[in-house]
């Protein structure tokens, strides 16, 4: 346990000064929490004090962080779970309390005041000054791979809006920019040919044979396969295209009477002839 905070517990420190830069706006966030404390209502302190609390023991946590990382290796992402800390949502709610705890008037257009100069003072300018950049509207929101986007034009270069595609791994991160590509396999069989040798795989009686050449030829790279049968079992499943990103899988088909459609930078297509 003392291992894992000695290695984590900087890495969160670390992730926090990430996302926060150089904006000194989160030295409000204490003062906020006391405000909400003894100005707020019972629901006031369970949203905000509770919700801290939770966050506290996830997000700020060294042996939760811990846990996320071995499993998922979220170290270039984990600074992402710093939006759910209610930060801003905190501070803006505690100006408004300590605002209107006053009666009058005079008291409140001063304590208006003070809460607007300390969030301009401590807060980061976004829209103007030096370090403002220059904003402009992304065009690619999702910030999808370049290699993902130029793979997706190719395959729909021909006008199929919806191409039967074989294309291994790729499936699990491709949909997620292009949906209309139609994939043979599912996740749950790319998984089960990632976890079995092909020993494994051939004793294996559940697999069609035309689904087993498939996956014998382009996920286990057995190319002892005739290869005017594995163009059947293309033509059975009317898979559209076959995408290689691998030499020897190219030099397979080759053999075959698959025509090339294209190549990008990081993979070739293959077109099945029907």
């Amino acid at each position: 346990m003392l291992d894992t905070l000695k290695e984590t517990f900087p890495f969160i420190v670390e992730s926090f000064q990430t996302y926060s830069g150089s904006n000194r706006i989160w030295l409000l966030f204490p003062a906020a929490l006391i405000i909400i404390l003894f100005l707020g209502k019972t629901e006031d302190r369970k949203l905000f004090v509770m919700t801290l609390g939770i966050e506290i023991l996830t997000i700020f946590n060294p042996v939760f962080a811990h846990i996320l990382i071995k499993i998922f290796s979220f170290e270039n992402r984990y600074l992402r779970f710093f939006w759910m800390v209610l930060f801003f949502l905190t501070i803006a709610y505690a100006m408004v309390l300590l605002i209107f705890h006053f009666k009058k008037l005079s008291f409140r257009i001063f304590s208006g005041i003070v809460c607007t100069a300390l969030i301009l003072t401590l807060g980061s300018p976004v829209f103007i000054g030096a370090d403002a950049p220059p904003y402009r509207q992304t065009e690619n929101d999702a910030f999808t791979s370049d290699k993902i986007i130029e793979l997706s034009a190719l395959l729909h270069s021909e006008g199929y809006e919806r191409p039967r595609v074989l294309y291994g791994g790729l499936m699990l991160v491709y949909r997620q920019y292009d949906p209309s590509v139609i994939s043979i396999t599912s996740r749950s069989k790319y998984r089960y040919l990632q976890s079995h040798t092909y020993e494994e795989f051939m004793e294996n009686t559940h697999f069609p044979a035309d689904s087993q050449l498939l996956y014998r030829v382009y996920y286990y790279e057995d190319f002892s396969v005739n290869p005017e049968d594995f163009v059947k079992s293309l033509n059975y499943f009317r898979i559209d295209y076959v995408v290689s990103s691998t030499d020897s899988l190219d030099r397979y088909l080759e053999t075959t009477s698959l025509v090339k459609l294209g190549e990008t930078a990081s993979y070739r297509v293959w077109k099945t002839v029907k």
